[in-house]
């Protein structure tokens, strides 16, 4: 984790390694599914911050958190539970440009991801977490405003503990430093 911390620290002070570096705030919703007939389903409401270090300008690494919460609508009619998400990744992302302004891409990598599960109703005592890196994958696109903010909209998809499958749309802003 120290060499972690000082790899980074280098890439955010060497401005002749890459050209760009940018850090992005996104909101959306989403859901989670379990695979197995105990396992909750529900719709989330969906936060994400990540940061993305260009080793070209259509190649980035990318780390950051997402979170989402569950809005248990769909567990409180047909489950005894409901399940909730979030995960610490790292990754990789490529992009293609379709003009001057917009671009769309793919990215992937892992996450360490932490799946939550509360018990509704005579359940209410039920309580567990479940832990362990996981894999995610996903397409978007992005719309640069100016030199240095840009839109973007994108489809994430997580597989996470337990047989768990989680699913992402966000929409949010990238600044470009």
């Amino acid at each position: 984790m120290k060499k972690a911390i000082i790899f980074l620290g280098m890439l955010a002070v060497s401005p002749a390694l890459a050209s760009e570096h940018s850090i992005g705030v996104k909101i959306g919703g989403g859901g989670i599914s379990g695979t197995q007939a105990e396992q909750a389903s529900d719709l989330q409401f969906g936060f994400q911050l990540d940061y993305s270090y260009f080793l070209t300008s259509n190649y980035a690494v990318e780390l950051g958190m997402i979170a989402n919460g569950s809005m248990p609508i769909i567990s409180a009619l047909f489950d005894d539970k409901t399940a909730s998400y979030s995960s610490y990744f790292t990754g990789v992302r490529a992009s293609h440009n379709i003009s001057t302004n917009w671009s769309i891409y793919a990215k992937g990598g892992v996450g360490f991801a932490v799946v939550e599960e509360t018990g509704l109703g005579k359940n209410s005592d039920y309580n567990e977490t479940i832990a362990k890196l996981s894999p995610y994958v996903g397409i978007g696109t992005e719309y640069r405003l100016s030199e240095n903010i840009a839109l973007s909209s994108d489809i994430r998809f997580d597989s996470l503990p337990s047989n768990y499958q989680g699913t992402s749309l966000m929409l949010g802003i990238n600044f470009y430093i």
